[in-house]
């Protein structure tokens, strides 16, 4: 972790890889081996405002068998990819009431850039404004990802500093990919807005 501060870092860098492994020598259903790398950086593009990048891949690999549904990646969300509701990017299966039920996929990539400006100083904190644009998949498997054909979503933000954390608001609105009978697996087809609350930064 190499950012200058938190909650909101002017300037730095940040990498993570998550890995895990289930094995039926441990008395586990299921064999797999997940990994998770995630690289974020913070550039100053003046004194008030701030380049923020995110690149994030999720690979599940079943050793045996499927993969479990709780263990898969979904994507959507406040801290994901913003032109989704939480868990609504990815693999669906259609229930009996005619809605579909997120069923999550063993691949996942997520590209996010937002420009951050402080706007107003009110109380003591800064009113933070953002826009950002998300940019990612989650499909059932490699052969499924293609990398040309992922789902862009751009927004604007809004974020302040409170007694109990960084409160945030953003508005994500899908640019591709998002009308009815466009293609057979766009997730969620014809809703274009998702919107967001939530603490903390996205990233």
């Amino acid at each position: 972790d190499g950012r200058d501060k938190l909650p909101e870092p002017h300037k730095g860098f940040y990498f993570s890889l998550g890995l895990a492994e289930s094995t039926k020598y441990f008395g586990s259903a299921f064999e797999y081996i997940r990994v998770v790398p995630d690289a974020r950086a913070y550039i100053p593009t003046s004194r008030n405002s701030t380049l923020a990048l995110r690149g994030v891949y999720g690979r599940m690999a079943p050793l045996s068998g499927d993969s479990p549904i709780t263990e898969r990646f979904y994507g959507g969300g406040s801290n994901d990819h913003r032109g989704f509701s939480y868990h609504r990017l990815g693999p669906q299966l259609a229930a009996p009431n005619g809605r579909t039920l997120p069923i999550g996929g063993d691949v996942s990539i997520l590209f996010s850039i937002e420009e951050r400006i402080k706007l107003i100083e009110l109380a003591d904190e800064w009113l933070i404004g953002a826009l950002f644009i998300d940019a990612g998949d989650v499909v059932v498997g490699p052969s499924n990802l293609d990398v040309s054909q992922l789902h862009y979503a751009a927004g604007p933000g809004l974020r302040y500093n409170t007694p109990v954390g960084l409160v945030r608001a953003d508005v994500g609105f899908r640019l591709n990919r998002w009308k009815v009978g466009e293609r057979p697996d766009n997730p969620d087809a014809g809703q274009r807005l998702a919107f967001h609350v939530s603490f903390g930064e996205a990233f």
